[in-house]
């Protein structure tokens, strides 16, 4: 969407008080690597066809391993046509910070709830740097956490919210 935050208020319309709600954003920090790769090929004249595809994909495969841009060979979108034209020929991609979707859920009306974890390392990783928040809810916490650890939320943030 152009304006995602529009469509989230279409949404909070439907939501009841008290209703649960799943939001799924990508985070600034962590794409920094596909942001980069998206402006790389937009100045390339690169477009969303299979042919220029390839040869993007072609291109970060080429890259010394220490190239930023080689860190999207480790997200599985890299080794599909559809899902890396999605990774890297977003149309209208929109990245947050924790900061941002901290301001975004308060103007909002909406509680933060937590993340959806899929990998339980991250999961014991906050926690033994963050013991007082027993509930995993303190966003400060997090961008804290995510600029120490920057590809924690490589695929997005996935939360749960819950409106007042």
């Amino acid at each position: 969407m152009a304006k995602p935050e529009s469509g989230l208020a279409r949404l909070l319309d439907q939501l009841r008080p008290g209703g649960l709600i799943n939001i799924g954003l990508y985070s600034k920090q962590a794409r920094t690597p596909i942001i980069a790769a998206q402006k790389y090929f937009r100045d390339r004249g690169y477009t969303a066809r299979q042919s220029d595809m390839r040869k993007a994909r072609e291109e970060i495969f080429a890259l010394d391993e220490t190239d930023p841009m080689y860190k999207l060979t480790g997200i599985q979108d890299f080794f599909s046509l559809s899902e890396f034209c999605d990774l890297a020929f977003h149309a209208r991609e929109v990245c947050y910070t924790l900061p941002e979707i901290a301001d975004i859920l308060a103007r909002a009306g909406l509680r933060f709830i937590g993340f959806d974890l899929s990998d339980p390392a991250v999961r014991r990783r906050y926690k033994q740097r963050y013991p007082e928040d027993k509930t995993l809810t303190n966003l400060a916490n997090w961008n804290s956490f995510e600029s120490r650890y920057p590809d924690t939320f490589i695929e997005m943030y996935t939360f749960w919210s819950e409106k007042a």
